[in-house]
């Protein structure tokens, strides 16, 4: 190998291991699991699981695979975790998820050029990739949701961020009792940074059409447009805003 080859073989790998630190940082925009899943349902499924798994990376899984009697006798559990493991839809990204590669890092919009990506609260939660959980699944994550919260919370114990798969799921299930806890979380958690959250509260409040914030300019900053690019800032004074209109809605619905 010459000194030339060598020295792109470095950078090449330099930027490598940078680009998966760097993902690594910020587990926001990751997809993490309990550590017994595996387990748990290979366990329930037996010979299932493999094929399960084989299914998934074929892109090949249909909510068929279970039939409705062997998802029914899933326990609460043992759902979430299939829940996560297999989501049962395959769609490729579209209407307002169709921008959000391309635009990731920085619009074209010369106003918000100034805004990095980490100062930017978008108005939508994405796993990052082309499987999403089928009616079932959240219907059956919906009767379970109080188990479902317990189960999310045990798993996040001690970390500096929320798995954006968990944060999807709370929305999905419209997982309004979350919303104290989260506020908790962000607040307890040294880092601070978990800016998804907001995220969290506000779908949870324009997914259930919280007339305060519908017609506030945070809702039209992050919805009017249903671009997964829109955005409001992450500041001090969006995250006090946030907290206490969820708050408020939360109280509207629990007090």
């Amino acid at each position: 190998m010459c000194i030339k080859q060598k020295l792109i073989f470095f950078i090449s790998f330099f930027i490598l291991s940078n680009t998966i630190l760097f993902a690594q940082d910020d587990p926001s925009e990751c997809k993490q699991y309990p550590k017994d899943a595996k387990t748990v349902l290979k366990k329930k499924l037996g010979k299932m699981y493999d094929s399960l798994v084989r299914l998934k990376e074929e892109g090949d899984i249909d909510s068929d695979y279970l039939t409705d009697s062997e998802f029914k006798n899933l326990s609460s559990y043992e759902s979430f975790v299939y829940c996560l493991l297999f989501p049962e839809m395959f769609s490729q990204n579209c209407s307002v998820e169709e921008e959000l590669d391309e635009e990731k890092y920085w619009d074209q919009n010369a106003e918000s050029k100034s805004i990095k990506p980490e100062l930017r609260v978008y108005g939508y939660i994405s796993t990052y990739d082309d499987f999403s959980l089928s009616d079932r699944q959240v219907e059956k994550l919906k009767r379970n949701r109080s188990q479902v919260i317990q189960y999310i919370k045990q798993n996040v114990e001690g970390k500096r961020y929320v798995p954006c798969n968990y944060k999807s799921i709370l929305i999905q299930t419209n997982a309004i009792e979350s919303i104290p806890w989260l506020i908790s979380f962000f607040n307890n958690n040294s880092n601070k940074k978990d800016k998804d959250i907001l995220t969290v509260l506000c779908s949870l409040m324009y997914e259930s059409k919280y007339k305060p914030f519908i017609e506030s300019k945070s809702c039209a900053k992050m919805y009017l447009n249903l671009k997964r690019t829109d955005y409001i800032e992450f500041n001090s004074a969006n995250i006090k805003l946030t907290f206490e209109r969820a708050m408020a809605f939360y109280n509207s619905r629990y007090k």
